[in-house]
Formats: structure tokens, C-alpha cells, sequence
């Protein structure tokens, strides 16, 4: 049946008791004083689940999920006109594994040490099985499953298992856009950045969301500014 429909339609039926009941391609549902009905489709036209769950790539705990995706969500696309870019890319490389997210305007990038994947092993996996993985309350850890051969990832923990499809499509080449030397580093206060940043979002919320940040003698500038609005500049 269709899921969201169907979902729905029992959070909005109240505390009554619901008889749910199948007749050839119906399904029914009763309570004190509604009677809904669903098309059904075919079990036959239902996805095949895998049977096996493929290679053990790693355990996450709570704290090391958490850590590892958090700084890479808000990077993801969220338009599916490129579906490469709505998933997380897991590269291993010879000196650890990276991963990226970018929509084509930002890109984050977390590396660590660990080889959890054969040396040049590349793998989108969809940001939003890594969300609803991250968003299971009874979690203590979650084992994460790749299997190649059905291009699926799955994701374990104590009661819950969540699969889905990798993604396919080259993800963007972006060593390309991450620079190998700094020609200038800085070090502030990091809380009262982002405030600043906070404060320069006012105005740049009109303007594509654009805040100019420049340094000199010591100081950084924050600027933003809308034609319609006005315009906002601070240093930290």
C-alpha cells in the first residue's frame, strides 16, 4: 500500500481501535466511525530485500557516528537533479579513508586513518540511510554492510536494519578545489565567529547567501550586504 498514505491516515484516526482487514486487492481499514480503503499492489512488484547482508566494513559506536557525519550532512545536496551529490562519497586511499560531501557551492571533508574498504575503493552511500541511522533512539552502536554485487548498503543495529542502494555516477573531483598549501592561517574565537557569521546571515539571506570575509593586519572583516535591505560589517 502506499506508505506515506497509509501512515498518515492511522495518526489521524485517533485512539480508537482499528480492525484492518484484506479483501482481494483492498485493504481496509475500520474504526467507531471511519472506514478507509487502499488500492494494494502486488507482493510479487515489491523490491527484493538481499538475502545476505554482504561484507562488514565497521561498527560505529554512538559517539563516533555522530562525530564522523555530522560535520558532512549539510554539505549534501538536496535536489536529486544530480543524485551523485545527495550521498556521502567513501574513498579509501592508501593512507586512510575520506569522506566528502559537497552540493557544488560547499564541500566537507573528514579524514581518518582507518582502511575500511580494499585501496581505491570508492562508495556513495545515500545521506538519507546515514540520517535515519543516526536517528535510531535505541542505538549503542551500528554496523555498517556493503554488498557490491547488489549495490547495496545496509545498516545494523540491535532491533533495527536499514537498506538501501548505493548511488551511482562519478562524484565530483574535488582534490581538485581543496588546496594543498594556506598562504594565510588564522586563529580566533571560534563562538564569537560564528556570532558574527550569525549576524552577517541577516543580510546575506537576500543576496544567495553570501558573506565576504577579509584579513588584514590582524583582523578579520565580515561583510554582507542586500540592496534591499542594508548591509552589515563586523571584525573579529
Amino acid at each position: 500500500v502506499p506508505g506515506r498514505q497509509f501512515l498518515d491516515t492511522l495518526s489521524m484516526l485517533g485512539k480508537d481501535k482499528v480492525r484492518i482487514s484484506l479483501e482481494k486487492d483492498q485493504l481496509l481499514l475500520s474504526s467507531a466511525n471511519t472506514n478507509v480503503s487502499f488500492q494494494t499492489i502486488s507482493q510479487e512488484e515489491y523490491p527484493t530485500l538481499i538475502q545476505e547482508k554482504g561484507l562488514k566494513i565497521h561498527e560505529f559506536t554512538k559517539n563516533e557516528m555522530e562525530k564522523t557525519f555530522s560535520a558532512l550532512l549539510f554539505s549534501v545536496a538536496t535536489e536529486d537533479t544530480r543524485p551523485e551529490l545527495t550521498g556521502i562519497l567513501f574513498s579509501q586511499k592508501e593512507e586512510g579513508l575520506e569522506l566528502v560531501s559537497t552540493d557544488g557551492f560547499r564541500l566537507s571533508f573528514y579524514k581518518n586513518k582507518e582502511s575500511l574498504f580494499e585501496k581505491d575503493t570508492k562508495h556513495i552511500v545515500p545521506v538519507r540511510l546515514i540520517q535515519e541511522a543516526l536517528s535510531l533512539k535505541e542505538r549503542e552502536s551500528v554496523a555498517m554492510y556493503v554488498h557490491e554485487e547488489a549495490s547495496q548498503v545496509v545498516f545494523e543495529s540491535e532491533e533495527t536494519l536499514l537498506i538501501g542502494r548505493l548511488i551511482g555516477g562519478d562524484f565530483p573531483n574535488y582534490a581538485k578545489v581543496i588546496p594543498q598549501e594556506t598562504r594565510t592561517a588564522i586563529t580566533l574565537d571560534r563562538e564569537e565567529f560564528l556570532q558574527q557569521v550569525r549576524l552577517s546571515s541577516v543580510f546575506a539571506r537576500e543576496s544567495a547567501n553570501i558573506v565576504y570575509l577579509s584579513v588584514a593586519d590582524g583582523v578579520l572583516t565580515i561583510k554582507a550586504k542586500s540592496s534591499g535591505v542594508g548591509s552589515q560589517e563586523s571584525t573579529v
